[in-house]
């Protein structure tokens, strides 16, 4: 009955946990008007999505959390945390990967139309 209970607690974290996934991209990158607008465009982006920023996050825990663990328990680590850290931050840029593939793929974002907005004019190679 409890494992029962933790499943129906469990899955419905993780599936909100997959649909705020490029929160942090949507404040950063586009600055909504408020923290309820950031909430519901992540949701919007991730909209049959949800999978793929769960495979992610599964991958991105495999890589970073769980050999951190590991070296922890070990007390190895101590000495390197701040190397882990690091790897560690490099590795969580995947989800603006993700916020961009999303867009580009629900929205038919142009990233080259960004880059102008950002003035980082991009030369294209021509034919």
């Amino acid at each position: 009955v409890i494992s029962l209970g933790l499943l129906f607690f469990l899955i419905p974290g993780v599936v909100i946990a997959c649909g705020y996934a490029v929160v942090a991209q949507s404040v950063v990158l586009e600055d909504p008007r408020s923290g309820i607008d950031a909430l519901g465009r992540s949701w919007d982006l991730t909209r049959g999505y949800k999978g793929k920023a769960f495979v992610l996050g599964l991958v991105m825990f495999t890589l970073i959390l769980l050999p951190f663990i590991v070296a922890l328990a070990l007390t190895v680590v101590l000495p390197y945390w701040e190397v882990v850290l690091s790897i560690a931050g490099q590795l969580l840029q995947a989800f603006t990967l993700l916020y961009y593939d999303l867009r580009v793929r629900k929205e038919g974002f142009d990233v080259h139309h960004l880059s102008r907005q950002l003035g980082l004019e991009v030369e294209t190679a021509e034919a």
